[in-house]
């Protein structure tokens, strides 16, 4: 007797992801015990999201120039950005939307 829904282990928004993606620590400038910043999902190489257009290394939520510090964290972190989790379930629905610059699927 099995319960089909506990043989396999539910996939992360980062393994549904149609592309590389993995995730990075924004810092803050005062970063303190109560308030750490957020984790952000990070694509690998540079492409569109439907109209959003991200470099390498970019997260999803806006460009990697935008953030005071953002370095990869630990790979058992998970998104705490809305943003970042907002975007990539979208391209998780439809990844048709995703290109890269040249115009192929990412």
């Amino acid at each position: 007797m099995s319960d089909s829904g506990l043989e396999e282990p539910a996939k992360t928004l980062l393994e549904q992801l149609p592309f590389a993606a993995h995730i990075e620590h924004a810092y803050t400038l005062r970063e303190t015990a109560l308030y750490g910043g957020a984790d952000h999902i990070v694509g690998e190489k540079e492409g569109r999201i439907g109209l959003i257009h991200r470099r390498e290394r970019d997260a999803l939520c806006k460009p990697r120039d935008r953030f005071w510090g953002l370095n990869r964290g630990g790979e058992d972190h998970v998104s705490s950005c809305w943003r970042c989790t907002q975007i990539a379930a979208g391209a998780s629905a439809a990844p048709e939307s995703v290109k890269t610059s040249a115009g192929g699927p990412l």
